[in-house]
């Protein structure tokens, strides 16, 4: 009598990383955010990301996300987008308050990602209407003038913590990688311009 083959176990899913990765793959569709995940530097491996955190940026340019949170992919689509966008508008610069050139800059890519109407923010996450100044240095200046105001600690990946975090660049391959980001986000909204007109003209995006 033949015996009968014990069936593997069919393996565990993981419904975290699927989220993660079908935000990645939203982005990678959008016509803006597409040139900047291809080029950008994403890790998802355990401790590389504070656990109360769901993202940081480092100024290598790496972004590193939470493997233990487990988001909708529209969260995880706007968490990326905030990064991406801080790459793309170069916001990895020093300044003497760090954490307020944070702020700053994580409250001027929220309202871009609103405007935008991409994914969903983090609850929690602190979305401005309007901003008392509408360019990153002007509202750094503003802050550091007139202090911080409580909420707009709470507009970044890492609860009122900086979600921009500052280190030496010790990979000599990653030296200029944020300038690099920039022309890559140039060439993104030039994409999505030009998306938007063909759809705006009736044409299929990317009809020639």
């Amino acid at each position: 009598m033949a015996r009968k083959r014990s069936k593997g176990k069919a393996p565990k899913r993981d419904p975290a990383a699927e989220n993660f990765d079908r935000a990645v793959h939203g982005l990678r569709e959008h016509p803006l955010f597409s040139p900047l995940i291809d080029a950008a530097s994403v890790s998802r491996q355990p401790g590389t990301c504070p656990q109360d955190a769901h993202a940081i940026l480092t100024s290598s340019g790496y972004i590193y996300a939470n493997a233990e949170r487990l988001e909708d992919p529209p969260v995880w689509m706007w968490i990326l987008a905030h990064h991406l966008l801080h790459l793309g508008f170069g916001h990895v610069v020093e300044r003497a308050h760090h954490d307020v050139w944070n702020f700053a800059c994580d409250a001027v890519v929220n309202r871009f990602l609103a405007d935008l109407k991409l994914g969903r923010p983090p609850s929690g996450t602190f979305v401005p209407e309007t901003l008392p100044k509408p360019r990153e240095n002007e509202l750094y200046d503003f802050f550091v003038d007139h202090g911080v105001p409580p909420r707009y600690r709470w507009g970044g990946t890492a609860g009122p913590r900086c979600d921009l975090i500052m280190e030496p660049v010790l990979d000599y391959r990653r030296a200029g990688f944020t300038d690099r980001m920039q022309e890559t986000f140039t060439l993104g909204l030039r994409s999505a311009v030009h998306s938007a007109v063909e759809l705006a003209g009736g044409a299929a995006p990317g009809a020639a």
